[in-house]
């Protein structure tokens, strides 16, 4: 197959194309990127609770229970008020499970 001669005027025109391409690639490569955002801070972990030296640490009930937060605290009542009134054994489970 014969390939089709470019004329004086459709190649002169490609090389201000290629020409005008090469430009924009060179001033985009002089344009600096923003530089990439800081990475995000860890997460902060409280210290675990030590039992406060005193009172607390003679007692050892309120050694435990000073270390229990609320929610667990109300778990545990919840616990007891049913195991008192003989409720069901795979509903004490159930919350002690919830406990751990």
């Amino acid at each position: 197959m014969a390939q089709k001669q470019l004329s004086a005027a459709e190649r002169n025109m490609m090389r201000q194309d290629a020409l005008r391409r090469q430009r924009e690639m060179q001033r985009a490569s002089r344009i600096k990127p923003a530089p990439p955002p800081p990475p995000p801070e860890p997460p902060r972990q409280e210290p675990p609770r030590i039992p406060q030296t005193g009172k607390a640490a003679d007692n050892p009930l309120e050694a435990l229970l000073g270390s229990l937060d609320q929610d667990r605290l109300i778990l545990l009542a919840l616990l007891f008020v049913i195991w008192r009134e003989g409720g069901d054994t795979k509903l004490l489970a159930a919350l002690a499970y919830v406990l751990l």
